[in-house]
């Protein structure tokens, strides 16, 4: 008899060390470890047991009172089960109407399908891993990037199984940037080039190269966040110890326009101390140019501000930069991202929140792990980097 084998879903390898009822199994070959979806077990025969009852007759007295009891147990268990279904049917159809106004179903997510990295010094470790970027698509050369509080960028060869491939060493001082502590962002455009904030500047690396091919510069401000367009151009919000501004960059690396304070402002009361809000600000673009921004609060660690439920909320903004509306509460966010389907998606703490692009919870991402920063690909597989510095795919449906 031929049975179905087990594959690996990156390199296409049998896996033989395999057990039934395994939750995850890693390949052999490629060193994946990948979580086993139930309809894709492979069909292994189980030895089949027979319990053999040698004990003496039952008295038949006694096998006549146990008929009448199951009878009675089954009339009972049919009349609850007659009268349940009833009340079920009237409460059902008197909320068909209100689950009709429920937004389109939620995106389901299959956790730690795939993972590497861990916290090291070494090629395919990192020391604080603090940003993320995935080529997008992945096709183009099947890369992830990753950046970490040793200003290393490593990049791993995604469709090996993210083979470490190499790493640029970010100077921790430059012209333009006296003292880099982090990597702020990392972003790949649609043209495969490499984009590093760190300091006043962005630091731009054609496809698949070491070498720097341009800076643009900020500074004496400090780029928090930048957040690509779907013609590489991007906007970016940089701070000084008085506001933040969100800044309009096109695909030549030209600043052509700047709002200050644009995320306070769309508040009333912004959060005090100022110098202190302005600098925990994130970004995300939607495929239709519209842009959101959110008090990123996890990035600020123990420090105590003054603040009410109100400012923290997603702000909405029109591709111009117009305040539009707050859409919902992101009470300890670190980043925040927009997937091809429009979905807005916030860390909070432990997990990672999923809302409609009106504002609307769909549904979460319970125990990622404390997520630094995560990214997407093409496919909506989303990246995210965890405070025990491994990176951690989750398949987005």
């Amino acid at each position: 008899m031929e049975f179905r084998p087990l594959i690996c879903p990156q390199c296409g390898g049998e896996i033989t060390n395999y057990t039934p009822g395994q939750a995850y199994a890693t390949c052999g070959y490629c060193n994946t470890r990948f979580l086993i979806e139930r309809d894709k077990e492979p069909d292994i025969p189980m030895p089949v047991y027979q319990e053999i009852d040698d004990s003496p007759p039952d008295d038949p007295n006694k096998a006549v009172a146990g008929i009448v009891t199951v009878i009675i147990l089954a009339l009972a268990v049919s009349l609850f089960i007659a009268l349940t279904t009833s009340k079920g049917s009237k409460s059902s159809a008197s909320s068909t109407s209100s689950a009709n106004r429920k937004p389109s179903p939620s995106p389901a997510a299959q956790l730690n399908v795939f993972e590497f990295g861990g916290k090291g010094t070494t090629d395919g470790l990192f020391n604080g891993a603090s940003a993320i970027a995935v080529d997008s698509p992945v096709g183009i050369t099947g890369s992830i990037y990753v950046g970490d509080e040793t200003l290393r960028v490593q990049k791993f060869n995604f469709l090996m199984g993210a083979k470490f491939d190499w790493a640029i060493q970010i100077p921790a001082k430059g012209a333009n940037y006296e003292s880099a502590q982090k990597i702020n962002k990392l972003a790949v455009g649609k043209n495969g080039k490499l984009y590093v904030a760190v300091g006043g500047v962005i630091l731009v690396y054609n496809e698949g190269s070491k070498k720097l091919m341009a800076t643009i510069q900020v500074a004496p401000d400090y780029i928090q966040d930048l957040a690509l367009k779907d013609d590489d151009s991007m906007v970016a919000v940089a701070s000084n110890e008085r506001t933040e501004t969100l800044l309009f960059i096109n695909n030549a690396g030209k600043v052509t326009k700047r709002i200050s304070g644009f995320h306070s402002h769309a508040f009333n009361d912004p959060i005090s101390p100022t110098a202190t809000a302005v600098s925990a600000i994130r970004l995300a673009v939607n495929n239709k140019g519209e842009i959101y921004s959110v008090y990123a609060l996890g990035s600020l660690g123990s420090y105590q501000i003054s603040s009410n439920n109100d400012e923290l909320m997603i702000a909405s903004f029109t591709p111009g930069g117009t305040f539009v509306s707050k859409l919902a509460k992101s009470m300890n966010s670190c980043g925040i991202a927009t997937d091809s389907k429009g979905r807005i998606y916030v860390s909070n703490d432990s997990a990672i929140d999923v809302y409609s692009a009106a504002g609307e919870y769909i549904t979460g991402f319970p125990n990622v792990g404390r997520a630094r920063a995560f990214a997407f690909d093409a496919q909506n597989n989303i990246y995210i980097v965890a405070d025990d510095n491994v990176i951690k795919r989750t398949a987005v449906k």
